[in-house]
């Protein structure tokens, strides 16, 4: 468990890593002692030393059960997944057109792909993948959407797990677009080097 502290650094401590939201960071001390830096309101602060474990490890849960877990590096993926969850708090007919509910069983296929893919490039490449917005889609679907500049690029993971995700993206720029369908069990390549050169 982190504990609070009472902060003693001074105006020379640089923040190193940006995480979970615009009012908290992971600060990183001189002495390469970790802080967790929580900001419940504006100049007040709460700081909290985070055990080496617990940086090494990021478990991710759905409705209180673990599903994975993700290395330090992908910390802002992580949060990305843990913002999605708002996706399970709409019921049926949410918009006023008979939409369905979400399934966790739906979130978590599109969770799990997003780990296994980040992870990947992580471990084979040495490349952290851009960060995606987790959002809810049409139909009881998932969207999973990377957007710059230059490129966007949209998976979409479909209620019923008996069929396959589909993808489409174009690059702005270029004026080229890709799409198709993939299974989110098996990882699909050009999708994940295609990310890397976001």
């Amino acid at each position: 468990m982190s504990r609070e502290i009472k902060y003693t650094g001074n105006d020379s401590d640089v923040i190193t890593k940006e995480s979970m939201s615009a009012r908290s960071l992971l600060w990183k001390s001189p002495k390469e002692k970790f802080f967790w830096i929580s900001c419940a309101k504006k100049s007040e602060f709460s700081f909290f030393e985070i055990p080496t474990k617990e940086l090494e490890e990021l478990v991710v849960k759905l409705e209180s059960k673990v599903i994975g877990t993700l290395p330090s590096a992908l910390l802002d993926i992580y949060d990305s997944i843990d913002k999605s969850k708002y996706i399970l708090d709409f019921e049926d007919n949410w918009d006023d057109e008979d939409s369905p509910a979400y399934q966790v069983a739906t979130l978590r296929s599109a969770i799990l792909y997003i780990i296994n893919l980040s992870i990947l490039a992580l471990d084979k490449l040495d490349k952290v993948i851009p960060t995606p917005e987790i959002l809810h889609g049409p139909d009881g679907s998932i969207d999973i959407l990377w957007k710059n500049e230059k490129f966007r690029l949209l998976i979409n993971v479909p209620e019923n797990s008996n069929e396959s995700a589909t993808f489409y993206g174009d690059n702005y720029e270029e004026n080229n677009t890709i799409e198709g369908k993939f299974e989110l069990k098996k990882i699909y390549y050009g999708i994940m080097l295609s990310l890397i050169c976001l």
